[in-house]
This record gives C-alpha cells, sequence and structure tokens, in this order.
C-alpha cells in the first residue's frame, strides 16, 4: 500500500485529471453558483486517490485526516474554513441533488436517511473515478470493479 505522504498531488497526472472531472460533475448539478465548490472538487478528488489508488480501507479513511487537511494544506487555507466550506458545498450539492431527482443517477439509489458531508464526498468519488455511482458498483457482486475495489 501506498502511504500517504509518498504520494505527491503536485503535477501528478492522474489526481489532476480527478480533479477536473470532479469539478465538472459539480458544475453539472450545481450550475453557475457564488458558492466556493473547488474545495469540494478537490476533496472528491483526494478522497479517488487515497480510496481507489492508495488502496485505504474504508473503515480506516478519516475524513478530517485525510481529506480535509490534505485540502486546507494544498490550499493554503485555514482547515476549519476549508472544512466549513466543504460542508457547505456538500449540503447545497446534496439538496439539489434531491430536489431534481437525480440523486439515483448520481449516487445509484435514492438515499435512505440523511448522508453526511463524509459519504457524498466518498460516493461522487466513486463516481467520477469509476464513471459509474457508487451503489450500482454492488448490484454486480461477480463485477471486477466490485472484486478489487470493494472486496465482500
Amino acid at each position: 500500500m501506498i502511504s500517504q505522504q509518498k504520494f505527491s498531488f503536485d503535477n501528478n497526472e492522474e489526481f489532476n485529471m480527478l480533479l477536473m472531472k470532479s469539478e465538472m460533475l459539480i458544475h453539472s448539478i450545481v450550475g453557475p453558483s457564488r458558492t466556493n465548490t473547488y474545495p469540494f472538487a478537490y476533496s472528491i478528488a483526494v478522497t479517488a486517490i487515497r480510496l481507489y489508488v492508495q488502496k485505504i480501507q474504508l473503515c480506516d479513511f478519516a475524513i478530517y485526516k485525510d481529506v480535509y487537511f490534505q485540502t486546507a494544506k494544498q490550499l493554503k487555507q485555514k482547515h476549519a474554513s476549508v472544512a466549513r466550506n466543504i460542508e457547505r458545498a456538500a449540503k447545497l450539492i446534496l439538496r439539489i441533488l434531491i430536489t431534481h431527482g437525480i440523486t439515483e443517477k448520481y449516487l445509484g439509489r435514492i438515499p435512505n436517511k440523511s448522508v453526511t458531508p463524509r459519504v457524498l464526498i466518498i460516493y461522487l468519488a466513486a463516481y467520477i473515478y469509476f464513471d459509474r455511482p457508487y451503489h450500482q458498483l454492488f448490484k454486480d457482486s461477480s463485477d471486477e470493479l466490485t472484486a478489487q475495489y470493494f472486496p465482500i
């Protein structure tokens, strides 16, 4: 497994591609907005790298340590303000997904309970990495992606 220290987010082609995909995803959901969604997009890309490239187990994945801290460091902002910004953007995106009835398109199913910013980031990280909604990855347990990234 690759440790967080060995992976460089600066000038990493795969990370930059995931960041671009997450920005495009957010823009397709939110449209033009006054809300700063860049930290949220960055956190999605960091999550995709941590979970699917570095293969950090979901039970070991800590949103503050693994994502918010890395995002704040790279954006040269305070950790607390980045965390608030990400959580504000997550609430906006979730509200839009629910009110426009497009949760199944991006998450794979309609959430049956409140979705936290951490969970939404994980769902969208799977969407940008696999080009499929998170819950759709589990529909066929014999699927190669499910076996490799989501062992049962």
